[in-house]
């Protein structure tokens, strides 16, 4: 029997599909993303030097497509990308693990000078957060991205 929670079924809908959505958006973006998001993007983040220091959370980080764009921006230490989806979590990481910063192309693992972090974080749940800042500290966070 399904769920009659709404909550519950939006994130069962997720699971089931983010193998599709994943494919509609692709490693570099679809149309939507190369022409409204990334240049809203570059203009609210300036390309930073090395050793900066910026940490970012991603939060709804789908496939991961705006943290791998970030790791590629300079200035950025550590991204961790976020999703309540196990499965796009999974892609995000499996994504970041076939990019290369060096070519600008937007696990934990360390690429160059950025550090990336894979975690599973529902965004509408109070506990999730407290985790999340318990674990990560809200003071260390310099850039907070939503990608709802």
């Amino acid at each position: 029997m399904a769920s009659t929670d709404p909550h519950a079924h939006s994130m069962h809908s997720w699971e089931a599909n983010a193998a599709f959505w994943d494919e509609s958006v692709g490693h570099d973006g679809n149309v939507y993303w190369q022409q409204l998001q990334v240049p809203a993007l570059e203009r609210m983040i300036p390309e930073a030097p090395a050793g900066t220091g910026r940490r970012v959370l991603d939060l709804a980080g789908g496939n991961g497509l705006v943290s791998r764009w970030l790791a590629g921006r300079g200035g950025i230490d550590l991204v961790l990308c976020t999703d309540g989806s196990e499965g796009m979590v999974k892609i995000a990481k499996g994504r970041w693990e076939g990019t290369s910063v060096d070519a600008g192309a937007g696990a934990s693992g360390d690429k160059g000078e950025v550090k990336m972090l894979f975690q599973r974080v529902d965004v509408t749940s109070e506990d999730a957060f407290a985790k999340l800042e318990a674990e990560y500290g809200a003071k260390d966070v310099s850039d907070l991205f939503c990608s709802l």
